[in-house]
C-alpha cells in the first residue's frame, strides 16, 4: 500500500481531526462547483502545485493551520519525490546517449515533432550487446545515419552525450573527439502536448 505524502498527509489528518470530508474542504474554501475543488486537491495530492496554486491559497485557515505549515509539507513532498524519482531512475537506468542541438534542442516545430517522435533521432539506448568501448562509435554512426532526419526537426546538432552511468557522462563532438567529462547524466527534454476545456472554470 502507498504511503501517503506530506501534504496529503497533513490534509486527511486536519480533516479527521476537524471531521470534515474533502467535499466540505473544498467547499469552505469557496468552490461553488465542488467537481472542480476535488479535482483541485487531487491535482494538489498528484504534485500539481500550479493547476492547484488556487486551492493551496485557501486552504490554511479552513484547516486551522498557518501558510507556512502547508508550504513546508509541499516542500516535504517535493523533496520526498525527488529522492524517489531518482532512485527509480537509478534502478531503471540503462546506457544511453543525446545528441544535442542549439536553442536548447527546442524542435522547430514542436507539435509536427511530438506527432513523429522526433526525439527518437537524438536520444536512444546503447544495446546491452554494445561493449563500453564503442559506445562512441554506436553514437557517431547512429547520428550519420539520422542527421537528416535530425536537421529537418532540430536546429544545428553540437555534440553528443554519452550517458555511461547516472554519476557519469561523457561529451564529445560530432566527429567523436573527447571534450569533457561530467558527472551526471545528461537527460533529453519532454516534448508534451496537452487539450484543456476552455469552459473549465
Amino acid at each position: 500500500m502507498q504511503s501517503l505524502s506530506p501534504i496529503q498527509y497533513l490534509i486527511q489528518s486536519r480533516c479527521t481531526a476537524l471531521q470534515i470530508s474533502y467535499k466540505q474542504l473544498v467547499a469552505r474554501t469557496g468552490y461553488s462547483n465542488v467537481s472542480v475543488g476535488l479535482k483541485r486537491l487531487n491535482q494538489l495530492f498528484n504534485a500539481d502545485y500550479k493547476s492547484s496554486k488556487g486551492l493551496i491559497e485557501k486552504i490554511a485557515p479552513v484547516l486551522n493551520l498557518t501558510p507556512v505549515q502547508i508550504h513546508e509539507s509541499i516542500l516535504e513532498t517535493k523533496r520526498q519525490q525527488a529522492l524517489e524519482a531518482d532512485k527509480a531512475y537509478r534502478s531503471s537506468f540503462k546506457p544511453n546517449f543525446v545528441i544535442r542541438t542549439s536553442n536548447r534542442g527546442r524542435p522547430k516545430q514542436i507539435f509536427i515533432a511530438s506527432l513523429l517522435n522526433a526525439s527518437q533521432y537524438v536520444h536512444k539506448l546503447i544495446p546491452a550487446d554494445v561493449v563500453v568501448a564503442d559506445y562512441i562509435e554506436y553514437a557517431l554512426n547512429s547520428f550519420r545515419t539520422h542527421q537528416n532526419c535530425i536537421n529537418n526537426f532540430f536546429d544545428a546538432p553540437v555534440d553528443i552525450v554519452i550517458n555511461y552511468s547516472p554519476d557519469r557522462a561523457e561529451v564529445v563532438s560530432l566527429t567523436g573527439a573527447h571534450i569533457e567529462y561530467l558527472d551526471k547524466t545528461v537527460l533529453l527534454g519532454t516534448i508534451s502536448l496537452s487539450l484543456r476545456n476552455k469552459y473549465e472554470i
